[in-house]
């Protein structure tokens, strides 16, 4: 598996609205925001560690810990989120800190967008590199840094059930040889997946790998796979014997 380079950018196109969703289960247009960061706490390191996540991988790809974030409404109303240590907040920043993805992880509504959002949103895309075996598409944030911090390629789009841009896997398979949908092993990730597939096989090296996992709330994506104490090594030879299966 080929090591990243830093130096790779992607093209994305952003969105005139900024918008966050997640304003008390609605979406509401906004016309300004402003965020607060702080460190890591040893309690927000450690749920990012059991997943195998460290602080240099956090950092590589943008993520940081949210201490608060205000918002300027179209009819100039106001609200704003705090974090607390029950209730912790992250933020995966893009486009040079313009828009911000919320992640909420003990929250009812996990996630918030505010900002220029790139459209088509691809996590991780500007962390690739130029040309490697395999580049594995996943179900979330999360899942990429999970498989990033172990030190596999991996992009994530808004969500599995998201569309997939041609253009996207056509790139994808110009420099990678294996193109590999990695969902969730619940319903709906192995219903999303087989589709992805059946679209573009025939077209680009498509496949999909399903995790051995129950397809439960905490034990169904790659980051659960890790987090159940599953090592690099316990993964590549589920990734051999896919391959082996397949041939």
């Amino acid at each position: 598996f080929s090591s990243y380079d830093e130096g790779f950018q992607c093209k994305q196109k952003a969105l005139k609205k900024v918008v966050v969703s997640g304003c008390a289960g609605k979406s509401c247009t906004i016309v300004d925001f402003k965020s607060v960061t702080k460190e890591f706490s040893d309690k927000e390191l450690g749920y990012w560690q059991k997943y195998g996540i460290t602080i240099k991988t956090l950092r590589r790809y943008d993520v940081k810990s949210i201490k608060s974030c205000s918002f300027t409404k179209v009819d100039g109303k106001s609200f704003g989120i705090v974090s607390s240590e029950l209730v912790p907040i992250y933020g995966y920043y893009f486009n040079g800190g313009l828009g911000i993805k919320f992640y909420k992880p003990k929250s009812e509504n996990r996630f918030m967008y505010a900002g220029n959002l790139p459209k088509p949103y691809i996590f991780g895309w500007n962390k690739l590199p130029q040309s490697g075996e395999c580049i594995f598409i996943t179900g979330g944030e999360k899942d990429v840094l999970s498989l990033a911090a172990h030190g596999f390629c991996a992009i994530a789009f808004n969500s599995e059930t998201a569309k997939v841009p041609d253009e996207v896997l056509k790139e994808l398979s110009l420099r990678f040889k294996d193109i590999v949908f990695l969902y969730d092993s619940d319903d709906t990730g192995i219903q999303e997946s087989k589709k992805r597939v059946d679209n573009f096989k025939g077209k680009y090296n498509v496949s999909r790998l399903q995790l051995p996992l129950a397809g439960t709330k905490k034990e169904k994506d790659i980051s659960d796979y890790f987090a159940l104490g599953n090592s690099r090594e316990n993964f590549v030879k589920l990734i051999n014997e896919r391959k082996n299966e397949n041939q």
